[in-house]
């Protein structure tokens, strides 16, 4: 039994050499934001994605609320398309936004991202979820706002659509030591207005954009011990996981009977979790997801005690 409680994830840890000279030149030329530390970290995303445009932002929700009001704004659209099954925040960045009208989706039941379906609403926001990449087919790239906040490292195999968000927030696969976001498109007059809307009220502090460089550095690194621990948890544990499109296997989860309790249990010991265990709105496989799943601890000093997660489950089964 392991001594201490498992942690759900915590970011991969950077050895502070890789930060202390850039941090003690911001310190030194008092230059917090809009310095070389953004401005060579929207150039990584750019080259790292294969993008024209990259915008950096202090949060993954700003980035969101900029891109879809510019958007939104430029094509006229007052309602939108997303999925019922994922985080309360998204609906308010939408709100906030400027579109008020919102239908819901149900997601499909193998892949657990929205389902792809001929939506009638003039944009339609396909969500990567836990890092499995959306396939929407069924609707035009100039009506698909792309929210991969959880996906950064995920293999492209699509549509971009008019744009994508990512978050960089302290539990993501890539961090930038808390908080910030990107906006991605390959629309020069749709970047520079979201540009300009976050120069007004979201940019992303030099000491961010630092921390995000340095994670660059090992990004290979990362992915590759989430697919090791994802691997892990597949081939031991019996039960039911989500259908992989691509993913950068930012969460790893499966569906339990009597979740709840199970959690309670051992609460004490690993930190499990239920992500979405209050959809934003009721549909067939949203409701079983909400119900079911369970999200597994991945962080990348989790490999030692997977056998002891992996057994913990497998004693509840």
């Amino acid at each position: 039994m392991t001594a201490k409680r498992i942690p759900f994830s915590r970011p991969y840890p950077l050895d502070p050499s890789e930060l202390s000279g850039g941090f003690s030149k911001i310190i030194d030329t008092r230059w917090y934001t809009k310095g070389e530390n953004v401005k060579g970290f929207e150039e990584a995303m750019r080259s790292y994605l294969d993008v024209d445009h990259a915008i950096a932002t202090g949060t993954g929700s700003a980035a969101l609320v900029i891109g879809l009001h510019a958007y939104a704004n430029r094509v006229g659209a007052d309602s939108i398309t997303m999925p019922a099954f994922t985080f309360e925040a998204v609906r308010y960045t939408i709100n906030f936004a400027g579109i008020k009208n919102i239908e819901y989706g149900d997601v499909d039941p193998k892949t657990w991202t929205l389902q792809d379906a001929d939506y009638s609403t003039p944009l339609v926001m396909g969500m990567d979820t836990f890092g499995n990449r959306c396939d929407i087919k069924k609707t035009e790239p100039e009506r698909l706002i792309l929210d991969a906040a959880q996906s950064f490292g995920t293999e492209i195999k699509r549509e971009r659509g008019a744009l994508e968000i990512i978050s960089f927030a302290g539990s993501k696969v890539l961090t930038t030591g808390g908080e910030g976001g990107m906006i991605v498109t390959n629309d020069k007059t749709l970047a520079d207005e979201c540009a300009h809307l976050r120069e007004l009220f979201s940019k992303m502090p030099e000491s961010c954009a630092l921390v995000g460089l340095a994670m660059m550095e090992h990004i290979d690194e990362i992915l590759e011990r989430k697919a090791e621990i994802a691997d892990r948890y597949r081939r031991s544990i019996p039960l039911r996981f989500q259908e992989i499109t691509s993913t950068n296997n930012y969460i790893v989860a499966c569906l339990m009977k009597n979740r709840d309790t199970f959690i309670e249990k051992h609460k004490s010991r690993v930190d499990f979790r239920d992500f979405y265990r209050e959809p934003l709105a009721s549909a067939p496989v949203t409701d079983t997801l909400a119900e079911k799943m369970l999200c597994l601890p991945n962080g990348p000093e989790i490999l030692p005690e997977i056998d002891y997660v992996c057994d913990l489950v497998k004693s509840w089964i």
